[in-house]
């Protein structure tokens, strides 16, 4: 098996082929759209691969010709993105809670919780200066937001 970076709209991707196959020849039976924003394709060996391969750096992977790298700035917008999930399904479970304390007439609660969904919408932008502060690929890669409780 041959391993190869293409470059597509300026984010690497590995593809594996059999030594028989031209990676030039299966581009051309991508969409022509896709095709286009192919810049380029070069073979590369399994060490030239980076180790870390979560979707946040994976989609920030950049490739100079030489070396496959992460592109932090991209990685860190992709790491913000990931923890939007997780962020939802705290909320979502928020809101049971929230419409439960309604039915009960607790004041104190429901506002107590307003508090903890308010700093779980914050997230993405109070984790900003955590993740700005991390300058490797596997430091971000591990990052987990601490969690409003």
């Amino acid at each position: 098996m041959r391993k190869f970076v293409i470059v597509k709209s300026g984010i690497a991707r590995i593809m594996e082929a059999q030594d028989s196959v031209d990676p030039s020849n299966e581009i051309k039976k991508w969409h022509p759209d896709d095709q286009a924003k192919v810049t380029s394709v070069r073979e590369i060996s399994e060490s030239d691969i980076p180790v870390n391969r979560t979707v946040a750096l994976r989609n920030a992977w950049e490739d100079d010709g030489t070396n496959i790298t992460v592109n932090l700035e991209k990685a860190r917008v992709n790491k913000t993105d990931e923890i939007r999930p997780e962020r939802n399904s705290r909320l979502a479970e928020l809101d049971v809670a929230y419409i439960r304390a309604d039915e009960a007439g607790d004041a104190d609660k429901k506002q107590a919780i307003a508090t903890v969904k308010q700093k779980l919408r914050d997230i993405p932008e109070t984790i900003q200066s955590d993740l700005n502060a991390l300058d490797n690929p596997d430091a971000l890669e591990n990052f987990t937001p601490t969690w409003p409780e």
